[in-house]
Formats: C-alpha cells, sequence, structure tokens
C-alpha cells in the first residue's frame, strides 16, 4: 500500500539583506533602488535592523529613510548623524503586527532608499529584514519550480554518463 505523498514545501520564512554603498550608488538626492536582494511576493516583513559599517555624511543636512511599499513603510526619513559608523538602528517593522509591512504581489520588491535635503558624500550600510511568506499557493509554485530544477540537473549529469 501506498503512503501518503509528501509534499515538498519551501520554507517561509527569510532574511533578505540590501546594501547601500556611496563608492556604488553616488548619494545624490532622491531614490535610490537597492537591487542586491529581493522580498519574495506575498511576504511580510516581520522586523529588521540596520548595521552602518560606514559613516553616512553629507555636505548639509541630509536625511535618509528606506521604504518598501509606502514612504517610510522600513525607515522614516532620519538625519544622516544618526548613521554614524558602528550603528545599529530600529526599523518601523518590530514584531508587532501593526507595524509589519506586506510586500504584495506583482510589486517592485526591492527596498528603495530615499536622501531628501543633501546629497551624500560617503557612507556604507546594510538593511536587514526578516519576512515570511503568507501564501502557500507562491511556497507550492517555489517548492514545484525548485524540484523541477533539481530533476533536471539530476537527469541532465546521468545522461551525460558513458554506459560501459
Amino acid at each position: 500500500m501506498l503512503g501518503k505523498p509528501v509534499r515538498k514545501r519551501r520554507d517561509p520564512s527569510g532574511i533578505a539583506i540590501f546594501e547601500y554603498d556611496f563608492a556604488v550608488h553616488g548619494g545624490a538626492i532622491g531614490a535610490i533602488s537597492l537591487e542586491n536582494d529581493v522580498i519574495p511576493d506575498d511576504a511580510v516583513i516581520i522586523d529588521g535592523f540596520i548595521d552602518v559599517k560606514t559613516a553616512l555624511t553629507s555636505g548639509g543636512s541630509a536625511t535618509i529613510g528606506f521604504f518598501n511599499m509606502n514612504t517610510g513603510d522600513i525607515k522614516a526619513q532620519t538625519a544622516v548623524a544618526s548613521y554614524s559608523v558602528g550603528a545599529i538602528l530600529d526599523v518601523v517593522p518590530d514584531g508587532a503586527a501593526a507595524n509589519m509591512v506586506k510586500s504584495e504581489y506583482d510589486v517592485n520588491h526591492y527596498l528603495n532608499m530615499v536622501i531628501e535635503d543633501a546629497a551624500l558624500t560617503a557612507g556604507k550600510l546594510s538593511v536587514c529584514l526578516r519576512y515570511i511568506v503568507t501564501d502557500t499557493t507562491t511556497l507550492q509554485a517555489a517548492s514545484e519550480s525548485s524540484s523541477s530544477e533539481s530533476s533536471e540537473s539530476s537527469w541532465s549529469s546521468e545522461s551525460s554518463q558513458s554506459i560501459p
């Protein structure tokens, strides 16, 4: 007798790490899309922090904020002086349901950094965000895609072997 099929399920939780580096992104006033990671479709951002590697500096009174879906949903505009070397800064999502951010389907899921009031002249930081994907359809599709890729790669390696 066959048992119930085992459903492979991708882990619904994850951590996205977005990096800003003045040498790479520049520091002009406006929005910068940090595209070195992604928040998956239908994810809820639970919490996180900002780790300042090199102090953010400005020739004036710059403010810096971060958003995923709406202005300030990750970090409201904050004075450049707060981004000092070694600082660990809070973000809006802090584990309380009222402060979590829902990353909606079919929308840009990169993190956006907003520089206002004055341009930046230096700095480097990482924004670390913990999330959970809440849509089981999204999880199932990801699981099927990864198991299909695994099957294809094992088939290729088997078919390329010579038969004695």
